[in-house]
């Protein structure tokens, strides 16, 4: 019982220290009143200031989709089957996704994106895309998870974003990145094709020259070779004539082989020169593509409205309305540019 009432007289005598240091603080702050207000109002304005003054900043995101059917085509189209290894043509082209990501990366293609872009920024430069060497620029692509489909060709997705103060600039830098890497992937399809044509070419001919020289082979040696032994004559000559059949029979087939080979890269290049045709018209045509800026002047507007108001709002309805009668002009001008000229 004594613990016990030690221990609450010490409670009651801490009790008026307790009020003592209240007051002292209470006094202080009152006496400070006018400095602390003064901190207060400067770290306010400061970062009142910095938030009016920081810009926003978008960012813009496409996918893009790099298969490897293509050069697996090509690489076939090089290969024959049986023992003539030597018919594979050092030249092909192995799709390497890291050098794929670096080319995209490239100072020459992104040039060509920024000359696009001259006429409406014509302040824009290769660094203000890539950024400065060493450090990590506005334009990132990465590389997403590989698909193999079922033909067993390897799809490679890469995404590429874009991040600036300007929303409309960063929709229209990505749009211009992307029209240039389709147009050299159209030239390396070419090129591609160029060259698998190129050696089958050259492959057909030797091919013919071994049949012609075969066949005229087995001519000469039923006319002219004779034997004194009729029955070691007659065991060479089957020997001989079957092992010449054997050869001619080979050597045809890859000629055949050849021959459609040759066909199919022959109408996939003439199809590739007719999507080049419809690529060109488009861009020929001045109202085509005044329609695609009006179209995205409108989805701009649009957005923004949507921030703001529901899909019912009048300002929201006019503008869906709008693009709507915009994408009916567009593909009524595709049909007058693209189709009267392709037929």
């Amino acid at each position: 019982m004594a613990d016990i009432s030690l221990e609450h007289r010490q409670i009651v005598i801490a009790s008026p220290q307790s009020k003592v240091k209240s007051r002292k603080l209470s006094t202080i702050l009152l006496r400070r009143r006018l400095r602390i207000l003064g901190i207060s109002s400067v770290v306010m304005s400061v970062a009142s200031l910095l938030a009016l003054t920081a810009k926003p900043t978008y960012q813009s995101t496409i996918q893009i989709l790099v298969s490897s059917k293509l050069n697996e085509g090509v690489q076939s189209s090089h290969t024959q089957e049986g023992t003539e290894s030597n018919l594979t043509d050092p030249n092909v082209d192995v799709i390497d996704y890291m050098t794929q990501q670096k080319l995209m990366l490239s100072s020459k293609l992104i040039q060509k994106a920024v000359d696009l872009l001259h006429s409406e920024y014509p302040y824009l430069t290769v660094e203000h895309i890539k950024g400065k060497k060493g450090q990590q620029g506005p334009l990132v692509i990465t590389p997403l998870e590989q698909q193999i489909a079922e033909n067993k060709a390897i799809n490679q997705v890469f995404e590429i974003s874009f991040i600036d103060n300007d929303a409309v600039r960063a929709q229209k830098v990505l749009q211009s990145l992307q029209k240039v890497y389709q147009e050299h992937n159209i030239e390396q399809r070419k090129q591609s094709f160029s060259r698998g044509l190129t050696f089958i070419n050259k492959r057909l001919s030797e091919v013919k020259d071994k049949m012609i020289q075969a066949e005229k082979n087995l001519e000469q040696f039923r006319k002219r070779h004779h034997l004194l032994d009729p029955q070691l004559q007659g065991k060479i000559l089957l020997e001989s004539l079957a092992d010449i059949t054997k050869q001619l029979r080979i050597t045809r087939a890859h000629l055949k082989d050849l021959q459609a080979r040759y066909d199919n890269l022959k109408q996939e290049l003439s199809s590739l020169s007719k999507n080049e045709l419809i690529s060109f018209r488009l861009s020929q045509s001045t109202r085509y593509q005044t329609l695609l800026d009006e179209i995205q002047k409108t989805d701009l507007a649009l957005a923004q409205e949507r921030l703001r108001y529901t899909d019912d709002y009048p300002e929201v309805q006019k503008l869906i309305q709008q693009r709507r009668s915009q994408v009916a002009l567009l593909q009524q001008e595709i049909g007058q540019a693209v189709g009267d000229k392709l037929y």
